[in-house]
């Protein structure tokens, strides 16, 4: 049995139509009409902004030590990690969150990697909010995992 879908080959595509007929439309508009669309789109920015600063306004941030504890755990796993795989790695720590940043030309853990390497991989992913795996101009690999150390509570 064999499935193949081409998620991505179809956004791509649309993409590039999307690209297309913005060039296009660029290339056909009026300075009055390339004036007005400006002139729209700093309006929608400036109604996004103003939201966000409402939303801010009724909340707040609420530091937890346990998260900020955990990260050191996680951090450290990702260095036993790291040096396993090889691959470099930047552990850093700012006010509000922990980031992990990971880069190799490539990554496998496979049935014979360390139990160890599978478990403490599977750890980042896990307790990570975020991750993002893109490629480098250089043709490696770059891997973040980002923790919050809060979280937003409304205020009363």
């Amino acid at each position: 049995m064999k499935i193949e879908k081409k998620y991505y080959s179809e956004e791509a595509r649309l993409w590039k139509e999307a690209e297309e007929k913005e060039q296009q439309w660029k290339k056909n508009a009026t300075e009055g009409e390339k004036m007005q669309r400006e002139i729209l789109s700093q309006m929608e920015a400036e109604k996004i902004v103003s939201e966000m600063q409402a939303a801010q306004k009724e909340s707040y941030q609420m530091i937890y030590r346990q998260r900020m504890e955990r990260f050191k755990v996680l951090g450290q796993k990702a260095i036993d990690l790291a040096e396993e795989a090889p691959m470099d790695i930047i552990v850093e720590t700012e006010k509000l969150f922990g980031r992990i940043q990971m880069t190799a030309d490539c990554l496998m853990i496979m049935e014979s990697s360390s139990i160890s390497m599978r478990t403490d991989f599977a750890a980042l992913i896990e307790e990570s909010e975020s991750i993002s795996i893109l490629p480098r101009a250089d043709g490696m690999i770059e891997i973040t995992f980002i923790y919050p150390f809060y979280t937003e509570l409304k205020r009363a």
